[in-house]
């Protein structure tokens, strides 16, 4: 048992001692590269603008602008009662704004990458001039009008989906009727007079 003992310890010794050798002896990993110190500096320049240039599209209209979104956006459904709804609203309202910075923090590296160091600086010398304060303000004035012109053609926009998947599936009257009361009770209504299939054929 001994002996057996011995020779099993000589021989883990063995296949053991190559490897300490070739661990010793191995030539050492190479260093990872270093980025140029010009590098790093540019791209901690461009990140810095970056977060400028978002800082200066937030402005206090900002809330009120994705207040007034929130609530085009989200129009009374059946069933719901006013209190529902504007919980609903607030919720939305809540989280969004809760969120926008964490996403201006996720947009800046982007920014960084995307843009050059000249476009970057250009966009902030504009953005910090008179007009390009300007111009941020009467966007977000802007906003809500903007909003409501396109949520204003939505019906529309549903019923010719509604019109485009029955062609493709085509559609039997009582399903096409259930789309129909579906998107009512989503608070879309119907078609504008000027969509109507009657007003199309005459025109």
């Amino acid at each position: 048992m001994k002996t057996l003992m011995c020779a099993a310890l000589a021989g883990a010794a063995l296949l053991a001692g190559p490897a300490v050798v070739d661990a010793e002896g191995a030539e050492p990993a190479p260093p990872v590269a270093a980025v140029p110190e010009p590098i790093r500096d540019e791209a901690a320049a461009k990140l810095r603008l970056a977060r400028r240039f978002i800082a200066l599209m937030q402005t206090d209209q900002m809330g009120a602008m994705i207040s007034q979104m929130t609530t085009a956006m989200t129009p009374p459904r059946a069933g719901m009662s006013q209190a529902q709804s504007d919980a609903v609203r607030h919720a939305i309202q809540t989280a969004t704004e809760a969120a926008m910075p964490r996403m201006f923090d996720a947009m800046a590296p982007i920014y960084a990458d995307i843009f050059t160091m000249e476009e970057l600086t250009g966009l902030v010398e504009f953005y910090e001039s008179d007009i390009g304060r300007s111009m941020i303000s009467k966007m977000y004035e802007a906003g809500p009008r903007m909003s409501e012109a396109a949520m204003s053609i939505v019906p529309d926009m549903m019923h010719d989906m509604a019109d485009s998947m029955c062609k493709e599936l085509g559609c039997s009257d009582e399903e096409r009727a259930r789309m129909d009361q579906a998107m009512a009770e989503a608070g879309y209504g119907p078609r504008s007079p000027a969509q109507t299939p009657a007003a199309a054929k005459k025109n």
